[in-house]
Order: structure tokens, then C-alpha cells, then sequence
């Protein structure tokens, strides 16, 4: 059987003297793993499969158990991404992350695109901290992850601006004054956030990149929600245990 789909190289290995094993994020079929033979010769017609962030119309079929690579057509080999080391690092992040959150044959068409939507973002745009930010706001969001900042944890009260919030990043979401109040002395530790940082959050989960491109954003908030994003991320998505991070550490507002 054959299966069309189109798809991203998320991450590939050699394997024997000129195949490769890729860890595909398809459309039809979320994160799979696809044998590609002889791929690495020169100047076979699918090599340029054989590298991450190739993006494309894949043929795939089955054997047995095993995806085997039929054919590809090359939309996109994002090589702009290696005229800048930021932009090198931050891709192989993005792809990584991706890489890590997804579910073996799950789809998430909505994490797919957010992640061609950043790396075609690199190839114009100079504010890497902000791509960066916008991609894991939309990794938490789609991959399940996503923070409660609208409410109260306990009580549910619609969190605004008449009482303080504070945010328990142990348990992802926020407490209202009240029910911190009740929690004093029992070694709970709580970190306030500005308002408008929750706020900022919610808009970058919401909107599109090119909306949030457009958007003023003042330089503090963004530090604050950056702050935010790096505590969150090392609590709930630490055993990740990414190999990127390191390289990115630097790319904040």
C-alpha cells in the first residue's frame, strides 16, 4: 500500500553505506519512522530527504511492519537556515522539541504548522527571541501542556486585575490571593507575574506569528514572559532532556 503525505524531516540517521532512517512529522500520520534507501548516493533523486528540515510530498510504503521511502518531491530544504549559527540552533530546538512532544502516529496538524510558520520566520525576520518564544508558547499549547492563567486552580475565579494571581508552576496554573493565603507556611512556593504577562501568553497561544510580529510588545513584558516560558518549561518538560537547549540559551529578549 501507498501513502501520500506531505511531511518534515524531523531528524535523520545513517544507517549501512548509503541509507538513512528518518523520524518523519507527517500530516496523515503524525511523527513516524520511514526507511529510506540508498538515499545518500550522489546524485540520487530523493537525497536531499537524507538531511533534517527537508520538507516535501512524500510516498510511502508499507513493509510489513516498516515505512519505506517510494519517492519524495523537495518543497522546501530550508539551507538559508545554515547562513547563521542563531538561526542553525534555533531550528534544530524547534524540530527537537517537536521531535520529543509528539505521540508515535498521532497527528497534530496545528504543531505542524506553527513549526513551518517558525522556521520559514527565520529566513526574514531578525528577532529570533520572539520566533523562539512564539514556538514554545504554541508547543505547550497543542502538545497539551498549556499553563492555567485564566482562573484560579481552586476556586475559579476569573483571574483580572482586582486581585493579585499567583502563578504555582508545580501545578501549571494560577492561584487567586485568597486561596495562596490559604496555603502559607505549608512550603508552596508561588511567583507573581504582571498581568499583562499572562496576558501576552494567551495572545501568543491564540494568534499567528505574523500577528505577533505586528503586535507592540514592551521589551519588559517580553522578558517577564520569557522568564516565565524557561520556568515552566524546566518544571513540566525537563525530563526531555534536550540536547538543543544549551545553544539557545542566549536567544532572549
Amino acid at each position: 500500500m501507498y501513502i501520500n503525505t506531505e511531511g518534515i524531516v524531523l531528524k535523520s540517521v545513517k544507517y549501512k553505506d548509503s541509507d538513512a532512517i528518518l523520524t518523519l512529522f507527517s500530516k496523515k500520520m503524525g511523527k513516524v519512522t520511514v526507511y529510506a534507501k540508498n538515499v545518500r548516493k550522489m546524485n540520487h533523486s530523493s537525497m536531499a530527504v537524507s538531511q533534517s528540515f527537508a520538507y516535501g510530498n512524500f510516498v510511502l510504503r508499507t513493509q510489513g511492519k516498516m515505512l519505506q521511502l517510494s519517492s519524495f518531491e523537495c518543497k522546501e530544504n530550508f539551507y538559508f537556515l545554515t547562513e547563521d549559527i542563531d538561526k542553525t540552533f534555533l531550528a534544530y530546538y524547534f524540530v527537537e522539541l517537536s521531535e520529543k512532544l509528539l505521540v508515535e502516529n498521532q497527528t497534530n496538524h496545528r504543531l505542524l504548522q506553527a513549526l513551518l510558520e517558525s522556521l520559514y520566520a527565520l529566513k526574514d525576520i531578525e528577532k529570533y527571541e520572539l520566533v523562539k518564544l512564539y514556538f514554545e508558547c504554541k508547543a505547550l499549547r497543542f502538545c497539551g501542556y498549556q499553563p492555567q492563567v485564566s482562573k484560579c486552580l481552586k476556586c475559579g475565579i476569573i483571574r483580572d486585575n482586582s486581585i493579585p494571581f499567583y502563578f504555582q508552576v508545580e501545578d501549571g496554573g494560577v492561584y487567586c490571593y485568597h486561596c495562596k493565603s490559604e496555603t502559607e507556611g505549608h512550603n508552596i512556593f508561588y511567583t507573581q507575574y504582571d498581568n499583562t504577562t499572562y496576558q501576552l501568553l494567551d495572545f501568543m497561544m491564540r494568534e499567528s506569528l505574523q500577528q505577533v510580529m505586528q503586535a507592540e510588545i514592551s521589551s519588559v513584558i517580553l522578558k517577564e514572559l520569557d522568564r516565565f516560558v524557561r520556568q515552566y518549561y524546566s518544571v513540566h518538560l525537563g525530563e526531555l532532556q534536550l540536547k538543543s537547549v544549551d545553544f539557545v540559551r542566549h536567544i532572549a529578549p
